[in-house]
């Protein structure tokens, strides 16, 4: 049982008993709710689905469906392929694919036309023909240079900075780089050169060991900042960064790429999603002054 909030999926059934049937054979456990032959209760495992009796329901026209997420999709899927399900038709289940998104899935849909898609998060991969360190990409009109970077006196990595983040003084910016020179094994730099040598872009990251919200493994990497300048964007040079990150917190040990940004940026959260990234919550942030207050109270 889990500890914490959850939501279940509720589905139409045309047939309780015919829904019972086929679940089963899935490996799920359950039936008729004691209270209600029009309601059903299925588990498996942490999994838990709820069906309520539609009987005017047309599997072909139906769109209901939910979305599962699992930590083995590949062996939930031998499991639920025990059952003979055929690849086409209804009921079907689809082959496990990779997807752009970051998810492992498959599709399972069931003789009620219910398409219940079930994912597990891919471990983060580096780029197929680079390093971490130095990676060369074909810009659309000019060659583009991704590398690490460590030399705080470079006036790229600031201007950079200043770009990103412009309310620290220079002086707080430039603590910062130094602090995270002194700390390879927990922070890196990236930047993004065009062929001229001009810095274009920056990305800067660090592993994180405490609980990072949304993610289910330690150590996590985190995308601490992304930036590309305003004339070098929808080019693909903050994926080209992202994924340099991506291979830097793989060499540490970390399977999952974390980041946020604020409520208000549609467009930061917009671009998080181009490249990959899944929404996991979202939080309001309080603080209480500990301070003696003058009026006694």
């Amino acid at each position: 049982m889990t500890d914490h909030d959850r939501a279940i999926p509720t589905l139409p059934s045309r047939s309780i008993a015919a829904t019972t049937a086929f679940y089963r054979t899935l490996g799920f456990d359950g039936g008729a709710h004691p209270y209600s032959g029009d309601y059903a209760v299925f588990t498996r495992g942490t999994l838990e689905l709820h069906f309520f009796a539609h009987r005017d329901l047309v599997p072909e026209a139906s769109s209901a469906g939910c979305y599962l997420r699992v930590l083995d999709v590949d062996r939930l899927h031998r499991d639920f392929a025990r059952a003979g399900l055929p690849g086409e038709g209804l009921p079907r289940l689809e082959r496990p694919e990779d997807k752009p998104w970051g998810l492992r899935e498959f599709a399972l849909v069931d003789p009620d036309g219910n398409l219940l898609r079930i994912g597990q998060r891919l471990p983060l991969r580096p780029p197929a023909s680079a390093s971490a360190e130095s990676a060369v990409f074909a810009g659309l009109d000019a060659v583009l240079r991704i590398g690490s970077i460590t030399d705080v006196t470079d006036p790229d990595w600031l201007a950079l900075r200043r770009a990103l983040w412009p309310e620290p003084s220079d002086e707080e910016h430039l603590g910062e780089m130094a602090e995270f020179v002194e700390s390879p094994d927990r922070f890196a730099q990236f930047i993004a050169r065009a062929a001229d040598g001009r810095g274009i872009g920056l990305a800067e990251a660090s592993i994180r060991t405490d609980y990072v919200p949304g993610t289910e493994s330690s150590p996590v990497g985190y995308l601490e900042g992304l930036y590309v300048e305003a004339d070098q964007r929808r080019q693909g040079v903050a994926r080209q960064l992202v994924d340099a990150v991506g291979a830097w917190a793989v060499a540490k040990g970390c399977v999952e790429l974390a980041s946020d940004t604020w409520l208000e940026n549609v467009v930061s959260q917009t671009v998080h999603e181009r490249l990959g990234f899944v929404e996991t919550e979202r939080a309001v942030f309080y603080c209480r002054s500990l301070a003696a207050r003058e009026d006694g109270a």
